[in-house]
Parts: structure tokens; C-alpha cells; sequence
């Protein structure tokens, strides 16, 4: 994606707010879904496990991407480890072993073009459950 940019001086960009009302109005609309999810992601690491924030994270993902399902799997779409990681605050490593944790329990498939999350995992974030 190619962008052009300018730097403005303090009292120019003021001045180019109050002539442009609809700019400040969009300018706070994505300072609020920044906010909204930086409240996210301090919950997540506030209060869940890695692994919990792991398969949050990923149903996040597929619910976005596409709700379908894959004998009662969701899609999550391609991810690498290090993306996940920087996503939930962890280490590659530590998502590496998480992943295989939530494998073994058939929380999560790993296949050639997706991710997979267990249907049933959604149901248990639902409802507070451990994973």
C-alpha cells in the first residue's frame, strides 16, 4: 500500500480540525476502537492464560474471517506462531507449545491452509469454562 506523508506543525493541524469538523469527528471514532482494544487486549492478559488467550484469539480470527465450518471447526485462516504471539503477548516458543497442548486436546488443527478451532471451544469461552 503506497501513502504519501506530511508533517504539520501543531497549530496548522488545530486550525485544519476546527475549519473540518468531520475530520475530528473521524479522528476520535478511531482513537475510541484503538482504546476499545487496547481494553482488550489489557483484559486478556489480565485475566486469562496464555492458552485461553491463544483460542480466544483464534476465534476472533475465524469469526471475523469467515463463521463457516469444517466438521464442527472454524477457520482461522493461515497465522504463523510469531503473529499470534504479537498478538496476545507471549512468546513464539510459548505459542509453539501451547499450540501443541490445545492439539493434543483437539481444540485446535493445524492443516496446509488453515487454522482450525473447535466449535466447542467457542461454547466454552462462552461460558467462562477453562480450556
Amino acid at each position: 500500500m503506497d501513502a504519501e506523508l506530511s508533517v504539520l506543525q501543531k497549530e496548522t493541524f488545530f486550525d485544519l480540525l476546527y475549519k473540518n469538523p468531520r475530520i475530528s469527528v473521524e479522528l476520535m471514532a478511531t482513537l475510541v476502537d484503538r482504546l476499545r482494544k487496547a481494553d482488550e487486549t489489557i483484559e486478556l492478559l489480565a485475566f486469562l492464560e496464555v492458552g485461553e488467550r491463544l483460542t480466544k484469539t483464534l476465534l476472533d480470527q475465524a469469526m471475523a474471517l469467515d463463521p463457516g465450518t469444517a466438521a464442527g471447526y472454524l477457520r482461522a485462516g493461515k497465522i504463523t506462531h510469531k503473529e499470534l504471539a504479537a498478538r496476545i503477548g507471549s512468546s513464539r516458543e510459548t505459542v509453539f507449545k501451547c499450540f501443541k497442548v490445545l492439539a493434543a486436546k483437539a481444540i485446535v488443527k493445524n492443516t496446509d491452509e488453515n487454522i482450525l478451532v473447535a466449535r466447542s471451544a467457542l461454547e466454552r469461552l462462552k461460558n467462562d469454562e477453562r480450556i
